[in-house]
């Protein structure tokens, strides 16, 4: 997408070990001692470290409010539920399929916060924490939400944290850092797996494209989301797109490479796979891809070139243990298609 930011996170997150106290009963023969015994420690209160501070959480929360769709992914797949939760205004019905399952039939408030995050109706849910780690527009706010309830923000800036570093962050704020390590575990687990599975995507290259405002941008930089996710499971992006990048790529407002592409330049976006998605409209997509210019690309002659929605196209440019495994159901049979 041209809004989403670069993902150039690299400082891992750490988990505070869980103190363990081992009791022993005193008793003077054999058969009275008893076995060591684990006391859990008390999970709260829990004191989280973000970009603008400490944060405490004094007790389990039980009213969570969500401002963007990769923290309501990680509050939902630890087994939480929200009481309200951004809208995703770009995708049918306002919330991404993933998430619509994640939610099993419950229906939290949608909150509009595309553009600013609506203070008014967060204070009337009376939340007792608030989860902002991908928000865009939390900052000009903060301090007022912070009146309202903790809240759980990111470690490096908006969607500067990988998807380990928010499911750890907001593990450790709901109280269930275990829970959450296991969660990017096994999610971890899954990608490497799916790349075994399909050997014939290494080292094959791939574009990705988004269509917006009449061009072009390929996703030109190795760091992106949804390249780094890609290159997981083998591809790299085209010499031509990464050379063009190095000497005049092009970066959106928020700093995040992308590399426009004119009518004359189209062959740079020709690799073994081409992936194109639109912030416009599908409709605009459309239009460009019938372009013939575009059509002359060998990819598009050999079948080895398909359109993303922009849900699916966010599952990976926005990443969440909820929607990665969901780009591995849908996206890697796509993939899968057109290699062969």
């Amino acid at each position: 997408m041209t809004t989403t930011t670069t993902r150039a996170a690299r400082i891992a997150l750490g988990l505070a070990a869980l103190l363990t106290a081992v009791t022993l009963a005193g008793c003077g023969d054999e058969d009275s001692k008893s076995e060591p015994k684990a006391a859990a420690a008390p999970a709260f209160p829990v004191t989280i470290t973000t970009k603008q501070g400490p944060v405490t959480i004094a007790a389990e929360p039980k009213r969570v409010v969500t401002l963007d769709f990769p923290s309501s992914d990680a509050v939902l797949a630890l087994g939480i539920t929200p009481i309200a939760m951004a809208k995703v205004s770009y995708v049918p019905g306002d919330v991404q399929t993933w998430t619509q399952t994640a939610l099993k039939g419950a229906s939290p408030e949608l909150l509009d916060a595309d553009t600013d995050i609506p203070l008014e109706k967060v204070a009337a849910l009376r939340p007792d924490l608030i989860v902002g780690a991908n928000a865009y527009n939390l900052d000009p706010v903060y301090s007022k939400l912070r009146k309202l309830a903790p809240v759980v923000s990111y470690r490096n800036g908006p969607g500067a944290d990988t998807w380990q570093q928010t499911t750890l962050l907001i593990g450790q704020a709901l109280g269930r850092a275990e829970q959450a390590r296991k969660l990017v575990v096994d999610t971890e687990a899954r990608v490497a797996r799916t790349a075994a599975e399909h050997s014939d995507f290494k080292n094959r290259t791939l574009t990705l494209f988004n269509y917006a405002e009449r061009q072009a941008y390929a996703i030109s930089s190795p760091e992106d989301f949804s390249i780094r996710f890609l290159s997981t499971l083998g591809f790299k992006l085209p010499p031509a797109i990464e050379r063009a990048e190095d000497n005049d790529g092009g970066k959106d407002d928020f700093g995040e490479a992308r590399l426009p592409v004119s009518d004359e330049q189209l062959k740079l976006l020709d690799a073994d796979i081409v992936l194109g998605t639109s912030s416009d409209s599908a409709t605009s997509l459309k239009a460009f891809v019938r372009r013939p210019l575009f059509k002359r690309l060998s990819a598009v002659k050999r079948g080895a070139f398909a359109t993303l929605g922009i849900g699916p196209a966010t599952s990976i440019a926005f990443p969440s243990t909820l929607s990665i495994n969901d780009a591995i159901d849908n996206l890697v049979p796509l993939l899968d298609r057109l290699i062969r």
